[in-house]
């Protein structure tokens, strides 16, 4: 069982390969990518209140007191 594993991972090895990340093009893809897409900052706090509340409203209003038999 050892031998089958030391021969797959040798095997795994032998067929892997590099990665070479070039920084001048790295830098004209962050540049592209700029150029189409524009992320603006959200601030979410008052919409997560507003949801915060229904549904805390919602639990107060759906649960039913427990009757004493």
């Amino acid at each position: 069982m050892t031998l089958e594993v030391d021969n797959a991972l040798k095997n795994y090895l032998a067929n892997a390969f590099d990665v070479f990340v070039y920084e001048e093009k790295l830098s004209k893809i962050v540049a592209s990518f700029h150029e189409y897409v524009d992320i603006h900052e959200a601030n979410l706090r008052e919409e997560l209140d507003i949801y915060t509340r229904k549904i805390r409203e919602g639990r107060r209003y759906t649960t039913e007191p427990l009757t004493r038999q």
